[in-house]
């Protein structure tokens, strides 16, 4: 017959092809693994159903031209599995992937198979409660956390559903160094144990509106009070002077404070001195460094002998 005529020689021809095609595929094209895993699309999810367990990444290789790799968006990509004709008699759930690049050749993806459990749908309505997480910058502190929510309407797998103790929304205030922080914070369930469910929950509201009111802390210090003479004064021939009070309380943020080893009183010249020593006044007033604050009065009484 014809058509094996010369048959040795059509199937090297074959061959020879295959082998080009392949020197191309390899030579020309590289593999090239997706930077960013693929979120699995469900498809076809019966109706009063929910999915139960974990869903997996989907991380995906690929072949290119080595001038299209970077080119290359995980927006390329879908990854699914149909829940009415990739599920087997054993639970395990068969993964596609898909791409809208025609230059690009899926090579392979994991996992391309992976248990699957499907629920009843429960819905419950829980208290929510705010939580403040972490701590402000130094020298602040968190006052008071507000919100006006009420119950929150949970609904999921049902053994989801049965496992949450509370629902609550959580306030990040790291480093934060402002005096209010509004915004609205995503709400979560947590089981007994204090673990956060993940597993196929919506929640409605979704969010929670929350005022957390943060304020400069202020602290205060007893400190001693130090006569401020004029230049031109000599403190030895003045003679002994007395002091009352001989401290003071200051309050003032902790990086202010922390810098103070005593207060001042105002310039103590010949005259005040003169002054003092006739009886025609007995104060002098302090100098209060900028940021600092005194509890009590701002003058003390001063006996020079």
């Amino acid at each position: 017959m014809r058509l094996f005529r010369n048959f040795p020689y059509k199937v090297l021809s074959v061959i020879c092809a295959l082998a080009f095609w392949f020197f191309l595929v390899i030579f020309q094209n590289v593999i090239y693994d997706l930077e960013e895993a693929l979120i699995l699309d469900i498809q076809n999810k019966p109706d009063g159903f929910e999915i139960a367990s974990e869903l997996p990444e989907i991380h995906v290789r690929v072949t290119a031209p080595k001038d299209e790799i970077s080119f290359i968006r995980p927006e390329d990509f879908t990854a699914y599995i149909d829940l009415q004709e990739d599920i087997d008699e054993q639970s395990i759930a068969h993964v596609h992937v898909t791409t809208t690049r025609s230059n690009v050749n899926i090579v392979s993806f994991t996992p391309d198979i992976f248990p699957i459990a499907l629920e009843s749908v429960k819905s419950k309505l829980f208290p929510a409660k705010g939580a403040i997480v972490g701590q402000p910058a130094t020298g602040y502190t968190s006052k008071t956390l507000s919100y006006r929510l009420g119950q929150v309407k949970v609904t999921g797998p049902q053994s989801s559903v049965d496992d949450i103790a509370y629902v609550q929304f959580e306030v990040p205030l790291e480093g934060m160094e402002t005096e209010s922080i509004i915004g609205s914070y995503k709400l979560y369930a947590y089981d007994i144990m204090g673990s956060r469910i993940e597993t196929g929950l919506a929640f409605k509201p979704q969010v929670a509106d929350a005022t957390v009111e943060v304020e400069k802390l202020v602290l205060k210090r007893t400190v001693p009070i130090r006569l401020r003479f004029a230049e031109d004064v000599d403190p030895v021939r003045v003679g002994q002077s007395i002091i009352d009070p001989s401290t003071v309380v200051v309050t003032g943020e902790e990086t202010v404070l922390s810098q103070v080893e005593f207060i001042e009183t105002e310039i103590i010249d010949r005259i005040l001195i003169d002054n003092i020593l006739r009886k025609r006044v007995d104060s002098v007033r302090l100098n209060i460094p900028e940021g600092l604050e005194v509890m009590d009065e701002q003058t003390i009484k001063v006996t020079i002998q």
